[in-house]
């Protein structure tokens, strides 16, 4: 499995290491921009709510991903680019 550049991925937490790996995965499962609900990244990871969303906005600094929020509480968010060097 291909893995991001190491400089790309530096200065991020463990969490914020995960929760790319976890989007990048979901990313290449569903072959594209998708759909995925915070908190449920949260369960998954192990993570608060509050953690998703300081790394999501961290990962977004960095251009590692895009994406747009849900507009109302409970609204899943949109990814639209998840940064993978296998399908660049």
């Amino acid at each position: 499995m291909d893995t991001p550049k190491f400089e790309t991925i530096t200065g991020l937490t463990q969490s914020q290491r995960s929760l790319f790996f976890n989007l990048r995965g979901k990313w290449r499962r569903f072959e594209g921009p998708f759909y995925y609900d915070d908190a449920r990244l949260a369960e998954e990871l192990d993570v608060s709510d509050r953690t998703v969303k300081r790394g999501i906005k961290v990962l977004k600094h960095k251009e590692l991903i895009k994406c747009d929020r849900g507009r109302f509480k409970g609204s899943a968010t949109n990814y639209t680019y998840v940064k993978d060097d296998k399908m660049s």
